[in-house]
């Protein structure tokens, strides 16, 4: 098949000027918090299907490719490995519209959840391309977007070779994408540790610019970690942090003597100023989260309070299956908080909710407080190609009049939905929302190819086109 201009550019259609979705539930506040949604597209648990259609209506391509997002500024980022282009067959000349591995961000406001445009991703000039190219997509703490691929495996015992897992920063108005560093292990840490690898996390600043950084990368076949360094005003990445060796091992896993972490296992540091990134978060397949300390040891489990018929008081709703993964800590005033994925076995098929806990005065699970499950009816219970991960990622902290604190927390499974929730001490005041009026019942409708380019509505051809009507897009099939 012959490929031709791709056509996912759409950056003048926009989805619903309308309100989004809003999660219905009423969250209890108590511990001296407050939770509540700002937006919501959910698939559900088909009692709450919130905005699904305009989930449903992004332009992800497979979606079993747009693995992970984040929210950075004023935007969320998702990333996509597969696009649609319009291909030609070969036997009969016509064309139609087919998936391939080119790589695209879709961007939503970040305020509202609305489609604000698809951006595609270039290396030196030439559209990003290849098998999950664009898996993991982050940010560091310099507001620097990146990407990070896909790798399997990471060393090639055979013929003595490394893969690089490559961390790219990204332009986020062209999508040209910078090299930053192509990470690999060695002659020393590769034979026998060289297994694949889907996720990454950074701290400091991946250009080297104003501050050290930390990259680590989490491995499938085996219990370890993959880390390397790179000192304010260097461009060399060193393996290791404070040692020589790329490959971490890890001795304690949460259930115990797990050999791997096993399917897509998520690796998140604990943010320091320093950007030392001395204790990290894994979060795996066949594990739950543990915290761990820059020599592979276990600091602590989450787990402290019991399992299923074990667990202690208000935990029994709080305790993880081993399959969904994605865990984060933040901050908010004096406090320490963890969110992390649930899924809950009666229907093993990964629901996408996700559980916040207020941790203790020593940052601890010791003596932490469950608080909240969001949504209460899942984000969807799609596996998405049989991938397991949950993006969660939050904003810095900011303040209402009155001086109390919120920070925004958005979650995202890929197949599933999105959504962005306000952690506030009690109290906080949001200011005043302006919802346009649906001015779209009486608009004309139009038709546009996927280059956002109008088309005859009375003649148009088979393949996917973008139908509006005043401020509402939806992407059709005709």
């Amino acid at each position: 098949m012959k490929k031709s201009l791709l056509l996912t550019a759409m950056a003048a259609v926009t989805l619903s000027a309308a309100a989004q979705g809003v999660d219905p539930v009423q969250y209890t506040a108590g511990n001296g918090y407050q939770l509540e949604n700002i937006w919501l597209m959910s698939r559900g648990d088909g009692s709450n299907g919130v905005a699904t259609a305009d989930f449903d209506a992004l332009p992800f391509g497979n979606m079993g490719k747009a693995t992970y997002a984040t929210l950075l500024g004023d935007y969320v980022y998702i990333a996509c490995s597969q696009a649609y282009v319009e291909m030609i067959n070969e036997e009969t000349g016509e064309p139609f519209m087919g998936l391939d591995a080119y790589c695209h961000l879709v961007v939503l406001d970040a305020a509202t959840g609305k489609y604000v445009k698809d951006i595609n991703l270039t290396l030196n000039g030439e559209r990003y391309y290849g098998l999950i190219a664009a898996n993991c997509i982050g940010h560091d703490d310099f507001g620097h977007l990146y990407i990070s691929n896909y790798v399997q495996p990471t060393y090639d015992d055979a013929t003595g070779t490394a893969r690089p897992v490559n961390f790219f920063t990204v332009d986020t108005e062209t999508g040209e994408m910078t090299l930053q560093g192509a990470c690999v292990l060695d002659e020393i840490d590769g034979p026998g540790h060289g297994a694949r690898v889907d996720f990454t996390d950074v701290i400091g600043d991946l250009t080297a610019q104003e501050a050290r950084c930390v990259v680590m990368a989490c491995p499938n076949e085996i219990a370890a970690i993959y880390v390397w360094s790179r000192e304010q005003g260097e461009t060399e990445w060193k393996p290791g942090n404070h040692e020589d060796y790329a490959c971490v091992a890890i001795a304690d896993t949460d259930p115990a003597e797990q050999a791997a972490w096993n399917f897509s296992p998520i690796v998140r540091m604990v943010r320091d100023e320093d950007f030392n990134g001395d204790y990290f978060y894994v979060d795996g397949h066949a594990t739950r989260p543990a915290l761990y300390d820059e020599t592979g040891e276990m600091i602590e489990k989450l787990m402290v309070h019991g399992a299923g018929e074990t667990a202690d008081e208000g935990w029994a709703d709080f305790v993880p299956e081993q399959q969904p993964n994605g865990a984060l800590q933040f901050g908010l005033g004096a406090d320490q908080f963890f969110a992390y994925p649930l899924h809950f076995g009666d229907d093993k098929q990964v629901g996408g909710h996700i559980a916040i806990v207020k941790l203790d005065e020593n940052e601890s699970f010791e003596n932490a407080t469950p608080m909240w499950i969001m949504p209460q009816d899942g984000l969807g219970i799609k596996k998405g190609e049989g991938r397991f991960a949950h993006a969660i990622d939050v904003s810095p902290v900011y303040y209402d009049d009155n001086g109390k604190a919120a920070i925004n927390i958005f979650i995202y499974k890929d197949c599933n939905g999105c959504g962005l929730y306000r952690l506030a001490e009690e109290g906080f005041q949001a200011g005043a929302i302006d919802i346009e009026a649906d001015v779209n019942a009486d608009a004309p409708v139009q038709y546009f190819n996927l280059n956002g380019q109008a088309v005859d509505a009375s003649n148009l051809t088979p393949g996917f086109y973008i139908r509006r009507q005043g401020t509402t897009a939806t992407k059709v099939i005709r």
